[in-house]
């Protein structure tokens, strides 16, 4: 969204932007919260004995098929904004992404190089708490 605010939107262009973020909101944050839990459960099974190598799996398959209902929501929800956009925007917004991703803001932090980063899947940890790298010590 921060990038389609450099595109001297007319005020239509604005709230139809607006209205298509705030739809794939609400469609998302359900999901997101379905993969939250999942993930949780799947902690909870891992920690379990006997392990059910059966019941885990068929964690993780919900979870991807979440995760693939959440990007087909993404793609969707860009492919309508992009539509929004005059030619003119579209190749403007195209060259701002070219310059983000060349001047290295575009581009994402490694595990352990920022302070204070959290716990999350997004930073390499496993589902399986045995197979997290980092030391628990």
């Amino acid at each position: 969204m921060k990038t389609f605010d450099q595109l001297s939107l007319s005020p239509e262009q604005q709230e139809a932007i607006k209205k298509i973020h705030d739809e794939e909101r609400v469609e998302t944050e359900p999901l997101g919260r379905q993969i939250h839990d999942i993930k949780k459960e799947m902690f909870k099974e891992w920690a379990s004995e006997p392990l059910d190598e059966k019941k885990i799996i068929a964690l993780q398959e919900r979870a991807h098929a979440l995760k693939g209902q959440l990007e087909i929501l993404h793609i969707e929800s860009r492919v309508d904004m992009l539509a929004v956009l005059t030619a003119e925007q579209r190749a403007q917004l195209a060259l701002l992404k070219a310059e983000h991703r060349t001047s290295g803001k575009g581009k994402r932090k490694r595990f352990g190089k920022k302070k204070g980063h959290g716990r999350g899947y997004s930073q390499g940890m496993s589902v399986d708490p045995s197979l997290d790298s980092r030391s628990h010590f």
